[in-house]
Formats: C-alpha cells, sequence, structure tokens
C-alpha cells in the first residue's frame, strides 16, 4: 500500500473530487486521469461550482438548463465493465426527484447505467446485454430525498450487485447479472443519459468515485462514516 493511502483510495479509477477549476475541465485524482469536461461548453459553463458554508465545493447540476459531465469513449475504455468486479460511489443532494442518471457508460442495449426512480427517490443499476435484455437491481425508498445530503454507492462482484445508502445495504431486488455487452464506444457520463437527451438531474453532487474492484460492505461504511460530518449527517 502506498504511503499516505487510506484502504478505502485503493484501486481507484475515477474520482472526482471538485476542486474549483476556471475552465470546463473537472480534474480527476485517481490514474489514469480521465478529461472529464462539464458540459455546455463555454466559460463558465456545466454544472456550477458552489461553496457549501464549510467551504467544501460541490457540483450544482440544473435539469432546466441541462447540464452534465462527460469523458469522451476514447478516454474512458476502462469504465467499460463487460466483466470484473467495479463500485461507484457518490455524495447527492437532490432538488427534485426525477428519472435522473447518476453515472452510466451505455446506449440502448450495451453497457451499464446507475439512475434513480422518479417516484420513490429509488436507485438502480442496469446492465444491457442486447436489445429487451437487462437486468435491474434496485435499492429502497428514499435512497435519494430531497433537499437532503445522502452517501449513495453500488458493488458488483460476478452475477451479484449490491446497492447502498449512507453505508448501508439497502438492496430490494437483486436479479442475477449477465456481463453486458460492450460500451466501449460510448462516452462516460454523469447526471445524463447515453444520448444526452433525457435523465438529467437536479441538485448537488460531490465527488463521484469509480473502484475497479467490488467494494465489501464495511469499506461502504467506513466512507460514509468518515465523509458524513462534511454534510452534516
Amino acid at each position: 500500500m502506498a504511503i499516505g493511502v487510506h484502504p478505502t483510495e485503493m484501486q481507484l479509477l475515477l474520482d472526482l473530487f471538485f476542486r474549483r477549476s476556471l475552465t470546463d475541465v473537472v480534474d480527476d485524482w485517481a490514474a489514469p486521469h480521465h478529461p472529464v469536461a462539464r458540459t455546455p461548453g463555454g466559460n463558465p459553463g456545466g454544472p456550477a461550482w458552489t461553496d457549501l458554508a464549510n467551504n467544501l465545493t460541490v457540483l450544482d447540476f440544473n435539469a432546466a438548463t441541462p447540464d452534465f459531465l462527460e469523458c469522451p469513449a476514447a478516454d474512458s475504455v476502462d469504465l467499460n465493465f463487460m466483466a470484473g468486479p467495479f463500485s461507484l460511489a457518490i455524495w447527492i443532494k437532490a432538488d427534485v426527484l426525477g428519472v435522473a442518471v447518476i453515472m452510466c457508460k451505455d446506449g440502448t442495449t450495451n453497457g451499464w447505467s446507475w439512475w434513480v426512480d422518479a417516484v420513490l427517490g429509488e436507485m438502480n443499476l442496469t446492465t444491457f446485454q442486447g436489445a429487451g435484455t437487462t437486468q435491474t437491481s434496485v435499492g429502497a425508498a428514499d435512497d435519494v430525498i430531497i433537499g437532503t445530503w445522502r452517501f449513495i454507492s453500488v458493488a458488483r462482484s460476478l452475477a451479484s450487485v449490491r446497492l447502498y445508502t449512507n453505508g448501508k445495504d439497502v438492496t430490494t431486488v437483486a436479479p442475477t447479472h449477465v456481463d453486458p455487452l460492450t460500451a466501449v464506444g460510448n462516452k462516460f457520463h454523469i447526471s445524463i443519459n447515453d444520448a444526452e437527451g433525457a435523465g438529467w438531474f437536479d441538485g448537488q453532487l460531490w465527488r463521484p468515485r469509480v473502484w475497479d474492484r467490488c467494494l465489501p460492505p464495511e469499506e461502504m461504511a467506513a466512507i460514509f462514516a468518515m465523509e458524513r460530518s462534511l454534510f452534516g449527517v
């Protein structure tokens, strides 16, 4: 283990720590440093840099604009996840509920998508094996609550996908997942679907992370415990 690296940070593929930038680029603090852009373009462009009362910088997304983050397909091949373990995590505070994409690298028949239900606020992880062939793991009602900061996360190992809210397993539907078809030609998105025409998130996000390993329940709980004071949770 590298000196000064916490165990929960091992094998991070993407870590958007949201350091304020004067450009449209969002710095990735994990190797290999994906070029993630705030869109629509322009300076300033995309979701707005916003400082909380404790001076923590988050990004504020507006579905009426709409705005989102993206990484080109050629630079996000390692986020494809056809096979093998992976984990996703983010802090989220919604202004409104809707069918909102948290993160995705998918099309209509390939890849994967992590999204929030419009009515119950439950999160879902869907994998696509072709036209009409998908599996969706489902969390619980109130995974995402309007006006409340929540730490939500996903961990996949082989056919199993587990979903967590504030470090606790909330999985209510757990199908047997099959490796998705390759989405190598698709961009990686946060807060919008692959077609960039729907799935916009409205609210604030902090520190999207992706690992190329399946984080166990104790690590999900540890991350929540370390960071909850930042949001008064």
